[in-house]
């Protein structure tokens, strides 16, 4: 399971946390010159980094599988007897904060795969 982490603090707690905090994927996002979009939105974050899993995808299809629907499941399941070595995976967010309170945006997110 490769996961989206959207939004990471520092210093963030389990007993309190607030919108205030400084969000350390920003600053990930910049140093990597990520898309500029991917600065201030959080699906663009999730949508972007399943962009780049489905690339790894791409460009090694002997060493991994990206499971993005049910033909790819079943294609995996009659691989992986002869060829163990492959690598499987899906994508998922962590959280939902990649959906920034809009729900078009699971339509749009389910569409990269996420």
């Amino acid at each position: 399971m490769f996961t989206a982490a959207t939004r990471a603090s520092g210093n963030s707690s389990y007993a309190k946390n607030t919108n205030e905090c400084q969000d350390d994927i920003t600053s990930l996002a910049m140093a990597e010159r990520w898309p500029l979009a991917t600065w201030t939105n959080l699906a663009e974050r999730a949508a972007h980094l399943a962009r780049k899993l489905r690339l790894i995808g791409r460009f090694n299809k002997n060493n991994f599988m990206l499971i993005t629907s049910q033909s790819d499941l079943t294609d995996v399941l009659n691989i992986l007897p002869s060829n163990s070595s492959t690598v499987v995976g899906f994508i998922g967010t962590e959280g939902s904060q990649g959906l920034v309170g809009n729900r078009s945006n699971i339509k749009y997110l389910f569409d990269l795969s996420v």
